[in-house]
């Protein structure tokens, strides 16, 4: 696994992030900097083996840099834009990463074939805590895990155990170093009521 300074030098990576800032999928600031904040993934991820599916991948962060780190996962970019996918699916190529672009909402994917079948997720500004949960819960298969990247200070009320538990999660730990990932675990499958339809995640959160 390459580890983070060939990762800052992984000049095929930096490519296609800077095409990601260039088209707006990436926030403003060094491309390096989007490969930085993927160092608590890494870290949540060293157990994991299988599939990993990135919740909202975006401009390929962290789903990119997770592919390029760890060949040996199957991954699944998911994300709702249809510009962005096709994006991810030229970067994914350039690459030769071991990936599958799928284009479509979180809440409709959830009741899909994927339902059940991941064993992590990862999320990066997917969305607010319990929707991002709710959304992600679904897809994992039990044992899986939710990795969530997290502002440096938080609440106990940001991850309630009664609402996790609603959808088979429970709070794993969260990395000591910034930038910070929580992660929580899926104990229990995901009861088939959820995800809710789309958009009720977000507009009646479960906590």
């Amino acid at each position: 696994m390459p580890d983070g300074s060939t990762l800052l030098e992984h000049e095929p990576l930096l490519t296609q992030l800077e095409r990601a800032r260039a088209l707006g999928f990436l926030g403003p600031g060094p491309v390096r900097g989007h490969i930085e904040h993927t160092a608590g993934f890494l870290w949540a991820l060293e157990a994991i083996v299988g599939r990993v599916l990135d919740l909202g991948s975006g401009g390929g962060v962290p789903g990119l840099v997770i592919g390029v780190a760890r060949p040996d996962l199957t991954l699944l970019l998911v994300d709702a834009t249809a510009t962005r996918c096709r994006f991810l699916e030229d970067a994914v190529r350039q690459l030769g990463l071991d990936a599958v672009v799928v284009e479509g909402r979180a809440e409709v994917l959830g009741h899909g074939p994927h339902r059940g079948t991941v064993d992590a997720v990862v999320a990066r500004s997917f969305g607010p805590p319990a929707a991002t949960a709710e959304c992600a819960a679904p897809l994992l298969c039990p044992g899986g895990v939710l990795i969530v990247s997290e502002p440096p200070t938080v609440t106990e009320e940001r991850w309630p155990a009664r609402g996790l538990a609603e959808l088979g999660l429970a709070l794993g730990d969260r990395s000591a170093d910034s930038p910070v990932v929580q992660v929580l675990h899926q104990v229990t499958s995901c009861p088939r009521s959820y995800p809710r339809r789309d958009g009720v995640p977000a507009k009646r959160p479960l906590f």
